[in-house]
């Protein structure tokens, strides 16, 4: 990319103020703008892999072949992949594209940023550069602050 282009990227932002973003996100469960970036989405995780505030992981027992030994360890693991929110029932809590796509813009910018005040996305573009589908989370946030002008309007 041409330094110009790197430059419009960086000016890129998010069309309301950060701090708002908690309270923001309280109004776009329900969105229809979820669904319309999940059919975008392939589900493969690589925003996760990619995000250095992503922490989640998943504790797997691995059994040498004598079965006589083994140890718990732990790996790495995203939100945005189908088995993540899988329990032992075989019950899976997001199943759904638009359920995990919701749940990690959820947990970036409104759950652990009322919990440690801060979002946590650091804003570096690795989930962008690395999206097969184009995924921008500014351009998602400002989608759903949109609908929720319009939403707001149409319904006054």
């Amino acid at each position: 990319k041409t330094q110009i282009e790197r430059r419009v990227e960086q000016e890129r932002s998010i069309n309301a103020d950060v701090t708002e973003l908690p309270l923001l996100f309280t109004n776009f469960g329900a969105s229809p703008v979820w669904l319309k970036w999940a059919d975008k989405c392939y589900s493969c995780g690589t925003c996760n892999m990619t995000c250095p505030t992503c922490i989640c992981f998943d504790v797997l027992d691995q059994m040498d072949l004598s079965l006589g030994e083994g140890e718990r360890v732990r790996e790495w693991d995203g939100c945005m992949l189908e088995p993540f929110a899988k329990v032992a029932s075989g019950e899976n809590f997001r199943e759904e594209r638009e359920d995990r796509l919701r749940h990690r813009f959820f947990r970036k910018y409104a759950y652990l940023y009322t919990r440690h005040g801060k979002p946590f996305c650091c804003g570096c573009g690795r989930c962008v550069r690395q999206c097969l589908a184009g995924i921008d989370p500014v351009t998602v946030i400002n989608d759903l602050i949109d609908a929720h002008i319009k939403e707001g309007t149409s319904s006054g």
